[in-house]
Protein backbone atom coordinates (compact mmCIF):
# COMPACT_ATOMS: atom_id res chain seq x y z
CA UNK A 1 0.00 0.00 0.00
CA UNK A 2 2.75 2.45 0.63
CA UNK A 3 4.03 1.61 -2.82
CA UNK A 4 1.27 1.81 -4.06
CA UNK A 5 0.74 5.72 -2.32
CA UNK A 6 4.41 6.82 -3.48
CA UNK A 7 3.93 5.62 -7.04
CA UNK A 8 0.21 7.97 -7.04
CA UNK A 9 2.40 10.74 -5.67
CA UNK A 10 4.99 10.68 -8.33
CA UNK A 11 2.69 10.20 -11.22
CA UNK A 12 0.33 13.23 -9.95
CA UNK A 13 3.61 15.06 -9.54
CA UNK A 14 4.47 14.52 -13.42
CA UNK A 15 1.30 15.29 -14.48
CA UNK A 16 1.57 18.55 -12.83
CA UNK A 17 4.54 19.30 -14.36
CA UNK A 18 3.70 17.91 -17.59
CA UNK A 19 0.57 20.42 -17.33
CA UNK A 20 2.67 23.24 -15.39
CA UNK A 21 4.91 23.03 -19.05
CA UNK A 22 1.78 22.93 -21.27
CA UNK A 23 0.36 25.64 -19.69
CA UNK A 24 3.46 27.77 -19.93
CA UNK A 25 3.81 26.80 -23.63
CA UNK A 26 0.44 28.08 -24.11
CA UNK A 27 1.24 31.72 -22.23
CA UNK A 28 4.28 32.04 -24.36
CA UNK A 29 2.52 31.79 -27.79
CA UNK A 30 -0.69 33.68 -26.48
CA UNK A 31 2.28 36.54 -25.78
CA UNK A 32 3.81 36.22 -29.28
CA UNK A 33 -0.13 35.90 -31.01
CA UNK A 34 -0.67 39.77 -29.51
CA UNK A 35 3.18 40.88 -30.66
CA UNK A 36 2.35 39.49 -34.13
CA UNK A 37 -0.98 40.86 -34.50
CA UNK A 38 -0.68 44.20 -33.23
CA UNK A 39 2.14 46.32 -34.66
CA UNK A 40 4.32 48.82 -32.17
CA UNK A 41 1.90 51.76 -32.33
CA UNK A 42 -1.14 49.65 -31.84
CA UNK A 43 0.73 47.58 -29.12
CA UNK A 44 0.32 49.45 -25.98
CA UNK A 45 -3.32 48.96 -25.20
CA UNK A 46 -2.38 45.33 -24.99
CA UNK A 47 0.97 45.97 -22.82
CA UNK A 48 -0.26 44.64 -19.58
CA UNK A 49 -1.75 41.46 -21.64
CA UNK A 50 1.15 40.42 -22.81
CA UNK A 51 3.01 41.44 -19.69
CA UNK A 52 0.67 38.77 -17.83
CA UNK A 53 1.20 36.09 -20.13
CA UNK A 54 5.28 36.11 -20.22
CA UNK A 55 5.07 35.94 -17.10
CA UNK A 56 2.82 33.22 -16.31
CA UNK A 57 5.20 31.80 -19.11
CA UNK A 58 7.99 32.39 -16.92
CA UNK A 59 9.69 34.25 -19.58
CA UNK A 60 11.38 36.96 -17.07
CA UNK A 61 12.61 39.25 -19.15
CA UNK A 62 9.77 39.74 -21.34
CA UNK A 63 7.35 40.39 -18.74
CA UNK A 64 9.36 42.78 -16.63
CA UNK A 65 9.56 44.76 -19.96
CA UNK A 66 6.21 45.00 -20.82
CA UNK A 67 5.18 45.48 -17.02
CA UNK A 68 7.20 48.50 -17.18
CA UNK A 69 6.22 49.49 -20.56
CA UNK A 70 2.43 48.96 -19.28
CA UNK A 71 3.53 51.02 -16.10
CA UNK A 72 4.21 53.76 -18.08
CA UNK A 73 1.01 53.64 -20.85
CA UNK A 74 -1.29 53.47 -17.65
CA UNK A 75 0.46 56.51 -15.92
CA UNK A 76 0.49 58.23 -19.50
CA UNK A 77 -3.74 57.63 -19.02
CA UNK A 78 -3.36 58.88 -15.41
CA UNK A 79 -4.78 54.86 -14.50
CA UNK A 80 -2.94 55.77 -11.34
CA UNK A 81 -3.50 52.22 -9.39
CA UNK A 82 -2.28 50.23 -12.54
CA UNK A 83 0.49 52.18 -12.94
CA UNK A 84 1.67 51.25 -9.75
CA UNK A 85 1.39 47.65 -9.99
CA UNK A 86 2.60 47.43 -13.27
CA UNK A 87 6.16 49.24 -12.09
CA UNK A 88 5.57 47.00 -8.97
CA UNK A 89 5.81 43.65 -10.84
CA UNK A 90 8.86 44.94 -13.11
CA UNK A 91 10.53 46.06 -10.19
CA UNK A 92 10.07 42.52 -8.62
CA UNK A 93 11.45 40.77 -11.78
CA UNK A 94 14.17 42.97 -12.14
CA UNK A 95 17.50 41.98 -10.81
CA UNK A 96 18.87 44.27 -7.91
CA UNK A 97 22.25 45.08 -9.83
CA UNK A 98 20.21 46.27 -12.76
CA UNK A 99 20.65 49.69 -11.25
CA UNK A 100 19.43 51.62 -14.88
CA UNK A 101 16.37 49.95 -15.02
CA UNK A 102 15.43 49.78 -11.43
CA UNK A 103 15.75 53.92 -11.51
CA UNK A 104 13.35 53.99 -14.16
CA UNK A 105 10.97 52.08 -12.46
CA UNK A 106 11.46 53.33 -9.37
CA UNK A 107 11.56 57.15 -10.73
CA UNK A 108 8.17 56.45 -12.61
CA UNK A 109 6.31 54.99 -9.57
CA UNK A 110 7.46 57.73 -6.91
CA UNK A 111 5.63 60.37 -9.35
CA UNK A 112 2.30 58.33 -9.36
CA UNK A 113 2.89 58.38 -5.90
CA UNK A 114 3.47 61.64 -5.58
CA UNK A 115 0.27 62.59 -7.64
CA UNK A 116 -2.06 60.60 -5.07
CA UNK A 117 -0.75 62.26 -2.43
CA UNK A 118 1.20 58.77 -0.85
CA UNK A 119 3.97 60.17 1.19
CA UNK A 120 4.88 57.01 2.68
CA UNK A 121 4.84 55.04 -0.17
CA UNK A 122 6.69 58.06 -2.17
CA UNK A 123 9.20 58.33 0.91
CA UNK A 124 10.14 54.67 0.45
CA UNK A 125 10.57 55.16 -3.48
CA UNK A 126 12.67 57.86 -2.97
CA UNK A 127 14.61 55.86 -0.33
CA UNK A 128 15.08 52.97 -2.75
CA UNK A 129 15.98 55.45 -5.88
CA UNK A 130 19.03 56.67 -3.12
CA UNK A 131 20.35 53.47 -2.84
CA UNK A 132 20.38 52.71 -6.15
CA UNK A 133 22.03 56.37 -7.25
CA UNK A 134 24.46 55.90 -4.21
CA UNK A 135 25.57 52.70 -6.18
CA UNK A 136 26.20 54.17 -9.11
CA UNK A 137 28.26 57.56 -8.38
CA UNK A 138 26.31 59.25 -11.45
CA UNK A 139 26.23 63.02 -11.22
CA UNK A 140 23.32 63.39 -13.46
CA UNK A 141 21.10 60.84 -12.03
CA UNK A 142 22.43 62.66 -8.17
CA UNK A 143 21.19 66.04 -9.53
CA UNK A 144 18.07 64.55 -10.53
CA UNK A 145 17.54 63.08 -6.69
CA UNK A 146 17.96 65.90 -5.06
CA UNK A 147 15.19 67.68 -7.36
CA UNK A 148 12.63 65.20 -6.30
CA UNK A 149 13.99 65.10 -2.88
CA UNK A 150 13.42 68.85 -2.76
CA UNK A 151 9.87 68.50 -4.09
CA UNK A 152 8.89 65.94 -1.84
CA UNK A 153 10.09 68.45 0.96
CA UNK A 154 7.59 71.16 -0.54
CA UNK A 155 4.62 69.48 0.04
CA UNK A 156 5.17 68.51 3.24
CA UNK A 157 5.90 71.89 4.78
CA UNK A 158 10.13 71.04 4.86
CA UNK A 159 11.56 74.25 3.32
CA UNK A 160 14.67 74.32 4.86
CA UNK A 161 15.69 70.82 3.56
CA UNK A 162 13.93 71.82 0.26
CA UNK A 163 16.57 74.53 -0.21
CA UNK A 164 19.70 72.12 1.01
CA UNK A 165 18.12 69.77 -1.50
CA UNK A 166 17.87 72.39 -4.46
CA UNK A 167 21.19 73.84 -3.93
CA UNK A 168 23.00 70.21 -4.24
CA UNK A 169 20.73 69.57 -6.75
CA UNK A 170 22.72 73.12 -8.10
CA UNK A 171 26.24 71.68 -7.44
CA UNK A 172 25.81 67.85 -8.73
CA UNK A 173 23.94 69.69 -12.10
CA UNK A 174 27.03 71.83 -12.78
CA UNK A 175 29.07 69.35 -12.06
CA UNK A 176 28.01 66.96 -14.73
CA UNK A 177 27.42 69.70 -17.25
CA UNK A 178 23.60 69.01 -17.71
CA UNK A 179 22.42 72.18 -18.36
CA UNK A 180 18.55 71.22 -17.81
CA UNK A 181 19.13 70.07 -14.81
CA UNK A 182 20.99 73.59 -13.79
CA UNK A 183 17.71 75.46 -15.53
CA UNK A 184 15.16 72.94 -13.63
CA UNK A 185 17.28 73.57 -10.06
CA UNK A 186 17.22 77.41 -10.32
CA UNK A 187 13.00 76.94 -11.12
CA UNK A 188 12.55 74.98 -7.81
CA UNK A 189 14.41 77.21 -6.03
CA UNK A 190 12.10 80.25 -7.28
CA UNK A 191 8.96 77.99 -6.10
CA UNK A 192 10.79 77.26 -2.68
CA UNK A 193 11.15 81.42 -2.43
CA UNK A 194 7.72 82.31 -3.33
CA UNK A 195 6.22 79.53 -1.49
CA UNK A 196 7.71 81.35 1.52
CA UNK A 197 6.32 84.35 0.30
CA UNK A 198 9.59 85.75 -0.89
CA UNK A 199 8.79 86.43 -4.49
CA UNK A 200 11.52 89.57 -5.57
CA UNK A 201 14.32 86.05 -4.68
CA UNK A 202 11.40 83.81 -6.85
CA UNK A 203 11.50 86.48 -9.51
CA UNK A 204 15.14 86.38 -9.37
CA UNK A 205 15.50 82.31 -9.67
CA UNK A 206 12.83 81.95 -12.70
CA UNK A 207 14.21 84.82 -14.65
CA UNK A 208 17.66 82.15 -14.40
CA UNK A 209 15.44 79.15 -15.22
CA UNK A 210 13.31 80.10 -17.99
CA UNK A 211 15.46 81.23 -20.78
CA UNK A 212 17.56 78.04 -20.58
CA UNK A 213 14.25 76.32 -20.71
CA UNK A 214 13.59 77.85 -23.94
CA UNK A 215 16.98 77.65 -25.48
CA UNK A 216 16.99 73.75 -24.32
CA UNK A 217 13.69 73.11 -25.97
CA UNK A 218 12.12 71.64 -22.34
CA UNK A 219 8.62 72.74 -23.07
CA UNK A 220 7.27 71.16 -19.81
CA UNK A 221 10.01 73.21 -17.65
CA UNK A 222 9.12 76.31 -19.60
CA UNK A 223 5.42 75.76 -18.78
CA UNK A 224 6.45 75.65 -15.03
CA UNK A 225 8.31 78.62 -15.12
CA UNK A 226 5.54 80.59 -17.09
CA UNK A 227 3.46 79.21 -14.16
CA UNK A 228 5.51 80.17 -11.46
CA UNK A 229 6.40 83.83 -12.71
CA UNK A 230 2.74 84.37 -12.78
CA UNK A 231 2.07 83.30 -9.08
CA UNK A 232 5.10 85.54 -8.42
CA UNK A 233 3.27 88.44 -10.38
CA UNK A 234 0.54 88.02 -8.20
CA UNK A 235 2.33 87.70 -5.11
CA UNK A 236 3.47 91.51 -6.06
CA UNK A 237 -0.25 92.59 -7.07
CA UNK A 238 0.69 92.73 -10.81
CA UNK A 239 -2.45 91.19 -11.48
CA UNK A 240 -2.42 91.88 -15.69
CA UNK A 241 1.54 90.85 -15.42
CA UNK A 242 0.25 87.57 -13.66
CA UNK A 243 -2.79 86.42 -16.21
CA UNK A 244 0.02 87.31 -19.25
CA UNK A 245 1.95 84.58 -17.97
CA UNK A 246 -0.43 82.50 -17.09
CA UNK A 247 -2.69 82.50 -20.73
CA UNK A 248 0.73 81.94 -22.07
CA UNK A 249 1.41 78.73 -19.61
CA UNK A 250 -2.04 77.46 -20.63
CA UNK A 251 -0.72 78.00 -24.14
CA UNK A 252 1.94 75.45 -23.30
CA UNK A 253 0.42 72.88 -21.42
CA UNK A 254 -2.58 72.49 -23.60
CA UNK A 255 0.25 71.77 -26.08
CA UNK A 256 1.86 68.96 -23.98
CA UNK A 257 -1.66 67.56 -23.08
CA UNK A 258 -0.49 68.10 -19.73
CA UNK A 259 -3.40 68.00 -17.50
CA UNK A 260 -1.37 68.57 -13.79
CA UNK A 261 -0.44 71.76 -15.57
CA UNK A 262 -3.73 73.02 -16.63
CA UNK A 263 -4.88 71.92 -13.08
CA UNK A 264 -2.42 74.46 -11.73
CA UNK A 265 -3.12 77.39 -14.18
CA UNK A 266 -6.74 77.53 -13.76
CA UNK A 267 -6.86 77.12 -9.78
CA UNK A 268 -4.21 80.28 -10.23
CA UNK A 269 -6.85 82.12 -12.25
CA UNK A 270 -9.15 81.24 -9.43
CA UNK A 271 -6.88 82.57 -6.64
CA UNK A 272 -6.60 86.22 -8.74
CA UNK A 273 -10.36 86.55 -9.92
CA UNK A 274 -10.85 85.74 -5.43
CA UNK A 275 -8.50 88.49 -4.68
CA UNK A 276 -10.64 90.74 -7.03
CA UNK A 277 -13.67 90.12 -5.69
CA UNK A 278 -14.92 88.46 -8.44
CA UNK A 279 -16.34 85.81 -6.67
CA UNK A 280 -18.34 83.70 -9.45
CA UNK A 281 -15.53 83.43 -11.56
CA UNK A 282 -13.30 82.27 -9.14
CA UNK A 283 -15.70 79.38 -8.68
CA UNK A 284 -15.63 78.81 -12.10
CA UNK A 285 -12.05 78.45 -12.44
CA UNK A 286 -11.84 76.18 -9.14
CA UNK A 287 -14.17 73.63 -10.86
CA UNK A 288 -13.18 73.39 -13.77
CA UNK A 289 -9.45 72.54 -11.91
CA UNK A 290 -11.74 70.04 -9.46
CA UNK A 291 -12.86 67.80 -12.53
CA UNK A 292 -9.64 67.63 -14.02
CA UNK A 293 -8.68 66.24 -11.07
CA UNK A 294 -10.87 64.03 -10.27
CA UNK A 295 -10.11 62.91 -13.81
CA UNK A 296 -6.61 62.14 -13.12
CA UNK A 297 -6.43 61.31 -9.86
CA UNK A 298 -4.37 64.14 -8.59
CA UNK A 299 -5.25 64.09 -4.88
CA UNK A 300 -2.88 66.69 -3.31
CA UNK A 301 -4.18 69.45 -5.77
CA UNK A 302 -8.10 68.39 -5.36
CA UNK A 303 -6.96 69.18 -1.14
CA UNK A 304 -6.30 73.03 -2.09
CA UNK A 305 -9.28 73.13 -4.46
CA UNK A 306 -11.50 71.91 -1.85
CA UNK A 307 -10.24 74.66 0.80
CA UNK A 308 -10.31 77.07 -2.09
CA UNK A 309 -13.99 76.94 -3.04
CA UNK A 310 -14.94 76.72 0.51
CA UNK A 311 -13.04 79.98 1.69
CA UNK A 312 -15.20 81.42 -1.34
CA UNK A 313 -18.34 80.21 0.21
CA UNK A 314 -17.78 81.20 3.27
CA UNK A 315 -17.04 84.96 2.35
CA UNK A 316 -20.28 84.48 0.39
CA UNK A 317 -21.92 83.49 3.64
CA UNK A 318 -22.44 80.09 2.40
CA UNK A 319 -21.56 78.11 5.89
CA UNK A 320 -22.82 75.30 5.62
CA UNK A 321 -21.42 74.91 2.02
CA UNK A 322 -18.25 76.10 3.35
CA UNK A 323 -17.84 73.62 5.90
CA UNK A 324 -18.15 70.85 4.03
CA UNK A 325 -15.87 71.73 1.58
CA UNK A 326 -13.13 72.93 4.01
CA UNK A 327 -13.50 69.29 5.85
CA UNK A 328 -13.46 67.23 2.91
CA UNK A 329 -10.18 69.07 2.07
CA UNK A 330 -8.74 68.76 5.70
CA UNK A 331 -9.36 65.12 5.54
CA UNK A 332 -7.93 64.76 1.70
CA UNK A 333 -4.56 66.92 3.46
CA UNK A 334 -4.64 64.35 6.57
CA UNK A 335 -4.12 61.85 4.05
CA UNK A 336 -1.58 63.35 1.96
CA UNK A 337 0.46 64.87 4.52
CA UNK A 338 -0.02 68.46 3.06
CA UNK A 339 0.42 70.50 6.30
CA UNK A 340 0.07 73.90 4.46
CA UNK A 341 -3.68 72.72 3.34
CA UNK A 342 -4.11 71.95 7.08
CA UNK A 343 -2.96 75.19 8.12
CA UNK A 344 -5.18 77.33 6.43
CA UNK A 345 -8.32 74.88 6.74
CA UNK A 346 -8.11 75.45 10.17
CA UNK A 347 -7.29 78.60 10.22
Amino acid sequence: ASYVFHHALLRDAAYDMQLGARLRQLHSRAATTYEQVYPDLARAPHYAEIAFHYDRAEETEHAQNYYGAAGGHAKGAYSNKDAIAFFGRALELTDDSDYATRYDYLSEREMVFQWLGNREQQHHDLEQLKKVVESQADDRKMAELALRQSSFALVTGNYDDALEKVRLALDYAIAANDALAEAKAYHRHGRTMWQQGQSQEAERHLDKALPLAKTLQAPLLEGECLYDLAMVHRLQGHYERAYQFLQNAIHTYENLEDKQGLVRCYNLFGIIEYELGNFSESIRYYLEALDLCNNIGWRYAEAHLLINIGSIHFELGNYAEAKEYHNRGLSLSEETGDTQVQSISLD
